[in-house]
């Protein structure tokens, strides 16, 4: 019985020994780790607080997706208006990469192009889907409204919104015929069936949450359904992205956006549209 006792005293002094000499090491390293953490948070605290701002016309354009995607996000954020020769003078430099608005400052950060600056903010605030499969989705729909949106381009700068333009601009996106012809992907119908695909089109356009796809359709739809353009011939022909339109500007903090002054009422750089 002593021999069993001295080695249970044996095994409690090793275990006594181990626990003491841990417990030296975690007070020998707790300073070093409570500094990394207090480093850590401040730099939490330091992103937290870098001042975001976009630099744009004063107008919709190529800045509204990133305006209702900040709305979305519920970010403040500042906004200062283009100086179109500081643009050019400083084009292909950090402050203006591509000589092109908008630019969107993170701190110190510059980030240029819609595109680049709205996936930015998706994947900071979870509008980019749930999965990779709802990611890559999400961009496939990013590409299609950009189709769209460069041929409105063409329609609004290049033409002139002229009646021929309007009517080649019709038959190109909006018409049944158009869908399968040369189109170069730009199509109402391509954005309309994906989402129908996804809960009959009676929900988001990917997944089961709002994503960055949500905003730029309802960008997209909402310029061709102004009266300049299509109007409510595009309600008649896609009721289902009429309706995602409306469902997507009634989000309460989308609401609240559309009915701000910062909305800009101009929605082209030429007044046309």
């Amino acid at each position: 019985m002593k021999g069993c006792e001295r080695k249970d005293q044996d095994k409690g002094s090793a275990f006594h020994f181990l626990f003491s000499t841990r417990t030296k090491v975690r007070e020998t390293e707790s300073p070093k780790r409570e500094s990394q953490r207090d480093s850590n948070n401040n730099n939490s605290r330091k992103k937290r607080k870098m001042a975001l701002e976009l630099i744009y016309f004063p107008l919709r354009g190529r800045g509204e997706p990133v305006r209702l995607a900040l709305a979305l996000a519920g970010v403040e954020y500042t906004e200062k208006a283009v100086d179109y020769m500081t643009m050019k003078s400083t084009a292909g430099t950090e402050s203006c990469p591509f000589g092109q608005a908008p630019i969107f400052k993170v701190g110190d950060f510059h980030i240029s192009q819609m595109d680049a600056i709205t996936r930015y903010i998706a994947r900071a605030h979870n509008l980019y889907g749930a999965t990779q499969q709802d990611a890559a989705l999400i961009d496939m729909v990013l590409i299609g409204v950009e189709s769209i949106r460069s041929e409105y381009t063409k329609l609004i700068y290049e033409k002139q919104l002229s009646p021929e333009g309007l009517e080649a601009h019709k038959a190109l996106v909006l018409a049944q015929e158009g869908l399968n012809g040369r189109n170069g992907g730009a199509h109402f119908g391509y954005l309309n069936n994906i989402l129908q695909r996804n809960e009959g089109g009676e929900g988001f356009v990917v997944g089961a949450s709002v994503s960055i796809a949500d905003v730029q359709l309802f960008d997209v739809v909402d310029l061709h359904l102004r009266d300049a353009i299509f109007g409510d011939l595009l309600r008649q022909t896609y009721p289902l992205l009429a309706a995602h339109h409306d469902r997507f500007a009634a989000i309460p903090a989308i609401a609240s956006y559309l009915s701000s002054p910062l909305r800009q009422q101009k929605v082209n750089g030429n007044a046309l549209g």
